[in-house]
């Protein structure tokens, strides 16, 4: 889920009311656009609230696995296009213990994010999140470096790109109250948020888009859905658009007037 958009209407986010001093929720594709080419790296941090459960048995194992399958496919969909995109092994921080921290009760406070995150990471004993992505970005040659939160609670994922944010963060929980986990797809479609790809959910909010953008959509579309498992998900040609990684497009594509229609 963007962070600009709440999961259970697809209102907008930004429409809800904000603390006073708190961060301005810009509508549009966040800073990275276009970014998700080349040599990439993820910093993973396990974190919980206070009131949570700790992870159990093997499932920060699981956790990676999904995250290591969302990258070798976000390779695969970026070679179909022509892209060249290689991901470093993730950073792991909090594997052995998992760190404490004041995360959002619900998607109603995801705004909180930006202030939360610099003191996970002091934590783990980095100063700053910048601290963190210049360390990571030295140490495998990066072109970008992002960073995502695996919640050992239940909740909605979400992603929280800021354009003035260093080491932009995901949040994903391990699972939705009445689902199933989290999967590798959940992963994927929270990572790609913060290259430019945007939620295609028909509902109330996308019905309209969804319309006019017809046969660019389609049921296994990764921004529509994550209850599929990844290796039949694929990634849109709107989608491909929104992520820099082609700027074609044929006379019956309506990609400018849809991109704005969901900006809104």
């Amino acid at each position: 889920m963007f962070g600009w958009f709440k999961k259970n209407r697809g209102t907008s986010a930004s429409a809800q009311p904000q603390p006073a001093g708190g961060p301005v929720n810009r509508p549009g594709p966040p800073a990275p656009f276009g970014r998700l080419r080349g040599r990439q790296s993820i910093v993973a941090v396990y974190v919980r609230r206070p009131d949570h459960r700790d992870f159990i048995g093997n499932e920060k194992e699981k956790a990676h696995r999904n995250l290591l399958q969302a990258q070798q496919w976000l390779e695969v969909q970026a070679e179909a296009w022509g892209i060249p995109l290689a991901f470093s092994p993730p950073t792991l921080l909090g594997l052995t213990r998992t760190v404490v921290a004041d995360l959002p009760k619900s998607n109603d406070d995801f705004y909180r994010i930006p202030n939360i995150w610099p003191g996970v990471l002091n934590n783990l004993h980095y100063g700053s999140p910048g601290l963190l992505y210049d360390e990571v970005r030295c140490k495998h040659g990066s072109d970008h470096v992002v960073a995502i939160m695996f919640s050992s609670g239940t909740g909605r994922s979400f992603a929280m790109p800021r354009e003035h944010m260093p080491l932009q963060p995901v949040m994903v929980y391990r699972t939705l109250p009445g689902c199933p986990p989290s999967n590798a797809s959940t992963v994927a479609h929270e990572l790609l948020h913060l290259y430019g790809a945007l939620d295609l959910y028909q509902d109330d909010t996308y019905q309209q888009a969804a319309r006019l953008a017809g046969r660019l959509y389609s049921d296994s579309e990764i921004m529509i859905s994550v209850e599929r498992e990844l290796a039949h998900a694929t990634l849109g040609p709107f989608t491909s658009f929104l992520l820099g990684w082609h700027s074609t497009r044929g006379p019956e594509d309506p990609w400018p007037d849809l991109f704005l229609r969901l900006r809104r």
